[in-house]
């Protein structure tokens, strides 16, 4: 064969081959269009049919850590449970207002600034966009404040995976700090009958507020004797009683007012029923896991014998903040659907001199849901040598 024939055999070869490389690339272009616009890359997942056809495309396309997350419209169905009273349950509008919000481009974790509010409330239908990466935020605010407590840490075990976070956090830029869930929307879908929003449904455990007063099983405002001057262990029962059942109180403080000087006597412990995340539990104090502060006293307190003009208060702080109450559920006291009253035991070990006259004033004081300081009733007793 001629040098000339296999010349023109190789050109037309290579310049089918030419040919064919060129519309290839022209094919891996307009599907690389369409994969842009309608498939998540690094996840591999297509989403076409569920992505509104005028979405725009990504650039740079979203990042995930290993599943696909939902574009779209999502209709939700969110309620507060009562952590209490079985089968009571409240509805956003009614109760409590729901509020969602976007923080994009906000990282992991909980932010604490970049809320783009929806206009969205309750359960009406929002949008979540590619930049949103499948998160959404959730303000719930009683409509009655003091009225419901968010059980944080219950929700959270409940719903691990679907309710991700928390934070009291001021999300809205006024002056007070709101009650924010964090959620994970990446996986859901449109229901089964040809709907193109997807449903998102979970639960907010809450509880009903309210503070509750005090007495001592044996109330007495006369001084009650027989302690004698000798070192002798005295129990006191203070009791806190609701007014209803299925009541919850956040306790900020437990406090106990003495009328002596530290030398005549001793705290051996303080136990205080309390309302624990598995149920009913006890939380049991020492002398040494309270603060100390010494003041002059003041009319109201009673008056002085045996040359005391002191009192000293011992301080045990539980919670300073509502949203401690998720890190240490133990700090809050409760009812049950059958029992309102229940108790703050304290063993306290007396040394006092003929005619001296102590006080001793115990109490909780709390948070409602705006972080309000709420002191339940004092109770006060009287003990004699």
């Amino acid at each position: 064969m001629s040098k000339l024939v296999k010349n023109q055999k190789m050109n037309r070869g290579t310049e089918a081959a030419a040919t064919m490389a060129i519309l290839a690339i022209l094919g891996i272009l307009v599907l690389g269009g369409v994969f842009v616009a309608f498939v998540l890359p690094e996840f591999g997942i297509d989403l076409r049919g569920q992505i509104p056809s005028t979405q725009a495309p990504v650039s740079p396309p979203p990042s995930g850590a290993g599943t696909a997350f939902w574009v779209g419209d999502v209709t939700p169905s969110i309620r507060g449970t009562d952590t209490l009273v079985s089968g009571t349950n409240y509805q956003c509008a009614a109760a409590m207002t729901c509020t969602w919000y976007y923080n994009r481009g906000s990282g992991s974790g909980m932010p604490t600034s970049g809320y783009i509010a929806t206009g969205i409330a309750g359960n009406s239908t929002f949008y979540l966009d590619p930049l949103d990466k499948g998160t959404i935020y959730l303000e719930v605010l009683s409509n009655a404040p003091g009225t419901l407590l968010q059980d944080v840490k219950r929700t959270l075990n409940v719903y691990a995976g679907r309710v991700v976070g928390f934070g009291y956090i001021n999300i809205d830029s006024d002056t007070a700090k709101e009650m924010v869930y964090k959620v994970n929307a990446a996986d859901i879908r449109p229901s089964a009958g040809g709907s193109t929003a997807a449903t998102l449904s979970f639960a907010l455990f809450v509880a009903n507020y309210q503070a509750p007063t005090f007495a001592y099983n044996k109330p007495s405002s006369s001084p009650e004797t027989g302690i004698g001057t000798a070192a002798n262990q005295t129990r006191l029962l203070v009791e806190y009683t609701f007014a209803n059942t299925g009541r919850v109180f956040p306790v900020n403080n437990i406090r106990i007012v003495i009328n002596a000087s530290e030398a005549s006597y001793t705290i051996d412990s303080v136990k205080i029923s309390v309302y624990g995340s598995n149920g009913f539990t006890t939380l049991e104090l020492t002398q040494s896991d309270f603060d100390r502060q010494v003041g002059t006293f003041a009319a109201s307190t009673g008056a002085t014998v045996g040359g005391n003009t002191k009192n000293v208060t011992w301080t045990k702080s539980l919670c300073a903040t509502i949203d401690c109450f998720n890190n240490v559920p133990a700090a809050t006291v409760y009812s049950t659907s059958t029992t309102k009253v229940f108790g703050i035991e304290i063993l306290i070990t007396f040394r006092l001199n003929s005619g001296d006259i102590r006080f001793i004033q115990v109490g909780l004081e709390g948070l409602n849901d705006d972080e309000s300081v709420v002191t339940g009733k004092f109770a006060v007793r009287y003990f004699r040598a």
